[in-house]
C-alpha cells in the first residue's frame, strides 16, 4: 500500500499474507525476492501443464493457491522503489497470470504507468477521472465517451467491449 495506508485494515485478515506500506523497503525486497522464489516453483510445477494455472487445475486434481497481489498507489511505488523492482515487477506481471499471480495496481493518473506495464494488464477499470479525455487514453475506441455523471460510476473492459458500470 504506497497511497494512503487505507489496506491497513486488512492486515489482520485471515487470507492476507502481508500488507507493506511505502516506508518498509526491507520488507518489499523480502516480498520479492519470495515472490520471484514462488513464480520459479510454479513454473517448474506447471511445466506439464502447459505453463498454464488454470489447466492445472482443471486436470490435474490437485490444487493451489491463487496469490493475488494489489499495489495500491502505483506511481509511489515507482517513484520509491521503481529503480530497484521495476524490471521484475515487469516481469511478474507478464508471468504472473498464467502462473496463478494476478496483480491488481491502482494509479491516480492514466499516465502513472509506464506503456511497457501497461500492456500486461488486459483489464481496465477506470472510475471518475478528472480529465474526461483520460478514458480515451485508457480504453481503445471509446471515443468521446464518459460515464455518468454519479458516484461510483465508471468503466470497464469486459470481453473486449467497454462498459459503463455503477
Amino acid at each position: 500500500d504506497f497511497g494512503t495506508e487505507s489496506f491497513k485494515i486488512f492486515k489482520e485478515c485471515p487470507h492476507v499474507g502481508e500488507v507493506i506500506f511505502a516506508n518498509e523497503g526491507e520488507k518489499l525486497s523480502r516480498f520479492f525476492t519470495r515472490i520471484n522464489e514462488i513464480t520459479k516453483e510454479r513454473k517448474k510445477i506447471l511445466s506439464e501443464y502447459n505453463g498454464d494455472y488454470g489447466f492445472f487445475l482443471r486436470t490435474s486434481g490437485k490444487t493451489m493457491p491463487l496469490i493475488t497481489i494489489f499495489i495500491n498507489g502505483y506511481e509511489s511505488f515507482a517513484e520509491n522503489y521503481g529503480a530497484i523492482f521495476e524490471d521484475l515487477l515487469l516481469v511478474l506481471t507478464r508471468e504472473g497470470q498464467k502462473l496463478g499471480i494476478p496483480f491488481v495496481i491502482s494509479t491516480a493518473s492514466s499516465n502513472d504507468m509506464r506503456y511497457r506495464m501497461k500492456q500486461n494488464f488486459k483489464q481496465k477499470l477506470a472510475l471518475s477521472l478528472n480529465d474526461s479525455g483520460d478514458y480515451s487514453i485508457i480504453f481503445d475506441g471509446i471515443g468521446n465517451r464518459v460515464p455518468a455523471h454519479r458516484f461510483g460510476r465508471g468503466f470497464a473492459n469486459v470481453r473486449e467491449k467497454v462498459l459503463e458500470f455503477q
